[in-house]
């Protein structure tokens, strides 16, 4: 019996080494294939951050874009409230604007208004002659009339009837009272002529909701 067991011993050993070498094998294969994989995933993650990173410098980019296209408009905007109300302001009763050609036109008064954003806009006051009505003709007349003798961006956003204008005792008008009225700022009325005349500034309904 010995010798047959010997004998089998010596058959089994070269199956036992195919065995251990196709283990071998199989494993490293399964490690090779594991290795891959992992490689697919840092890859696949790798091109997920670079995504991630073009999106947020695209996104930066945008916003940068979107801020500085505001300023630039807010800018304009600024520019061109400011040279409307130095092109219709009246010094001293004298007329240095299109706005006193109109025969409807008694006085007026032109200042910047500002929003919540501080967007700002140009508002042209009217006092009426006798006589006369404020009317949405009388103020698509007075719009063209700008437009076609000074510029488009002089045409005032706002345009409104008041009773009546500040003056000081040395007959200049009181532009930068009423600004400061109408953007709810401090102000001080000593040096008014007329300091009822403040009252129609005072709580504009037109001008809500900038």
């Amino acid at each position: 019996m010995a010798p047959n067991v010997s004998l089998q011993r010596r058959k089994r050993q070269p199956d036992a080494k195919r065995d251990i070498e196709n283990l071998r094998k199989e494993f490293l294969m399964q490690e090779k294939q594991q290795k891959k994989q992992q490689e697919k995933e840092q890859k696949k993650q790798q091109e997920k951050e670079r995504k991630k990173q073009q999106n947020k410098e695209r996104s930066a980019l945008l916003a940068k874009e979107r801020c500085k296209r505001y300023y630039e408009n807010k800018k304009q905007k600024k520019m061109a409230a400011e040279a409307v109300a130095a092109n219709l302001q009246l010094n001293g009763g004298a007329s240095t604007s299109t706005v006193d050609t109109f025969p409807e036109v008694r006085d007026c008064l032109c200042v910047s208004h500002y929003g919540e954003k501080m967007d700002e806009r140009a508002v042209l006051f009217l006092k009426i002659r006798d006589g006369y009505s404020f009317t949405d003709e009388l103020v698509s007349k007075i719009r063209e009339a700008i437009a076609r003798e000074l510029t488009i961006r002089h045409v005032p956003d706002v345009i409104l009837e008041t009773k009546d204008i500040p003056y000081n005792i040395n007959g200049k008008k009181m532009e930068i009272i009423v600004k400061k009225i109408i953007n709810n700022k401090p102000y001080n009325a000593e040096t008014v002529k007329n300091p009822e005349s403040l009252k129609y500034f005072q709580n504009v309904p037109e001008l809500n909701g900038f």
